[in-house]
């Protein structure tokens, strides 16, 4: 994995619990190869399910993670038990399966989140996508909505087993894990991130030990234990003194902040009445990252993937398969016989008039990478987007401009912005190019009124905005306390 700044130097970022009665989930690996972080799979879903079918994909995973790390020191690989996968030789190997586990669950959601938006639109032979396009996000026995619950369960239960076992060998005075756990809070973190913004309810089981579901109305809980993961790990950063780092952990911790306020208000119903999030504790992380962060920087963190660790999910959908392309409000004609026309943007920036630059690049770079797209998870762009949101909601129009300037100075082409257009307005649209595949339209389609053309009057997403997808059918099927027989 790496910290990504395109156009300037790219610096690679060195790699509890949710504390709710009787809650715990799932698991997964990956391997540090070529100065990244790339991505390895394969593992469990929800529900009640048998320990042991667990292990041989966590073994596989560590094994193609451990490298040189001594953990395939033993007389016979396919003896690895439990034990040597949590040994302080594994460490390392263990926070990267989490990465791994948490890339693909990512890659895997987005592909339903974007369908689900107005960013994609189903051209395929795939019917389960006709649902999702028009914006019925509710049938959890759709695959679209079922398999990106238990690809996002197994990555959270993974990052909590992680920083379990890492933080016993921190306080046993194994200090070589100290790293390995500092990267675990993050991921784990980034995984309850990941759930709280696209489910509507959660079970955090563990293996064969089901767990209720949380409930709708307790979600917003989610987000306090990233952010308490978040915290946790911001100070092993900082005793490492790892500025690669503790950036991340600033700008994670911000980025939850806002989706936990954002989610709040859509749960209450508020969010199209106070659609901007100002908050002093979000302002705080977003001044401390740009404390060591030059103001108009492309910093960038990013889910990498290749062609011998794992596929972006999202991106092969779209780039090989064609089962989905981008809609035609953002290119020319995704029903097109000429495939090219499906690549060619249309939305034009609302200040200049012109197809806007910030599109033209993100969907480059989303065609370039093929199979392999990076996944942006968090960037200096949209922590300026926060700040000028943060300054819009005080009704300090000068701040949000210099802020939004921050990005729209760094592409040829656009002009800055000095009033020629409303400021919500050219926030949404920032946030709509910036922002291209990485999970923040639906909560922008639900808190700006701008639902997706795709959407049908009598759809989940018109008659109740702030609709999420809902738990998995295997998980429904499965838990004990859904089916009443604990």
């Amino acid at each position: 994995m790496m910290a990504r700044e395109r156009n300037r130097e790219r610096p690679v970022l060195r790699g509890e619990t949710l504390e709710i009665p009787g809650r715990r989930n799932k698991m997964k690996t990956q391997s540090r190869r070529h100065g990244t972080w790339n991505t390895t799979h394969r593992g469990a879903t929800g529900g009640k399910r048998n320990k042991a079918s667990l292990l041989p994909g966590l073994v596989a995973l560590v094994m193609v993670a451990a490298g040189c790390d001594g953990l395939l020191d033993v007389d016979n690989p396919n003896s690895l038990t439990t034990g040597d996968v949590e040994a302080p030789a594994s460490a390392r190997a263990l926070a990267n399966g989490v990465l791994s586990s948490l890339s693909v669950a990512t890659g895997t959601v987005l592909r339903s989140h974007g369908t689900a938006a107005d960013e994609f639109t189903r051209i395929g032979t795939h019917d389960f996508y006709d649902p999702l396009n028009a914006g019925n996000l509710q049938d959890p026995t759709n695959t679209l909505v079922d398999g990106p619950f238990g690809a996002a369960a197994e990555a959270r239960w993974l990052g909590d087993h992680a920083v379990k076992v890492l933080r016993e060998q921190v306080e046993a005075g194994h200090h070589e894990s100290t790293r390995p756990l500092a990267r675990s809070y993050l991921y784990t973190g980034l995984a309850y991130v990941l759930v709280a913004d696209h489910f509507e309810n959660f079970a955090f089981s563990d293996r064969t030990q089901a767990a209720p579901p949380v409930g709708p109305e307790n979600m917003g809980q989610v987000y306090d234990q990233a952010i308490d993961y978040f915290t946790q790990g911001l100070n092993l950063a900082q005793q490492l003194q790892d500025t690669e780092l503790t950036r991340a952990f600033y700008a994670a911790r911000a980025r939850a902040r806002h989706a936990q306020i954002l989610r709040e208000r859509l749960q209450a119903g508020t969010a199209s009445q106070n659609p901007l999030v100002d908050d002093a504790a979000l302002v705080a992380d977003l001044d401390a990252f740009f404390q060591s962060v030059e103001p108009g920087s492309g910093w960038r963190f990013e889910y990498t993937y290749s062609p011998s660790t794992v596929t972006n999910t999202v991106a092969s959908t779209v780039n090989q398969r064609g089962e989905i392309v981008w809609q035609t409000d953002y290119v020319l004609d995704p029903y097109s016989d000429d495939s090219s026309d499906r690549w060619t943007p249309t939305l034009q920036d609302p200040v200049d008039g012109i197809v806007d630059p910030i599109l033209a690049q993100r969907i480059q770079e989303f065609a370039d990478g093929d199979a392999y797209t990076p996944v942006t998870v968090l960037s200096a762009e949209e922590l300026h987007l926060l700040r000028a949101e943060a300054a819009l909601a005080r009704g300090d129009e000068a701040t949000f401009g210099q802020e939004v300037n921050h990005v729209r100075g760094r592409y040829s082409g656009l002009s800055p912005f000095e009033g020629q257009v409303d400021a919500q307005e050219l926030l949404e649209h920032q946030r709509r190019v910036v922002l291209l595949v990485t999970g923040r339209r639906l909560q922008d389609h639900y808190r700006f009124e701008a639902p997706s053309s795709n959407w049908r009057a009598d759809s989940d997403a018109v008659r109740t905005p702030g609709t999420l997808f809902p738990m998995g059918a295997r998980e429904l099927r499965t838990n004990c306390f859904v089916l009443g027989t604990c």
